[in-house]
């Protein structure tokens, strides 16, 4: 896999323009610090499965139903409580 770098290069090639290659750098980076930020547990929505974070640092994925209680907590877990969430993006 090529880096952001290489890959903005070969891209500015393509449009044969100096600046290019900075926004298409400055673009990707926003875009990767987007997709692995985690939310706030209080905004996860409702009716989705969404990546969870646990304070116990495990991960699992989980459902929340209208009435707030959230789904698919590992039961190993003594007191699994959730504090962040991210998106899945397959198949979006």
């Amino acid at each position: 896999m090529k880096t952001i770098e290489e890959r903005a290069k070969e891209y500015a090639a393509k449009c044969h323009g100096q600046n290019t290659e900075w926004g298409f750098i400055a673009g990707a980076q926003s875009e990767r610090e987007e997709l692995t930020r985690w939310h706030n547990i209080e905004t996860m929505p409702v009716q989705k499965g969404v990546l969870l974070k646990l304070s116990s640092g495990d991960y699992c994925v989980g459902i929340q139903d209208l009435r707030g209680k959230i789904w698919g907590l590992p039961s190993y877990l003594r007191n699994p409580k959730p504090v962040g969430w991210r998106p899945i993006h397959e198949n979006e």
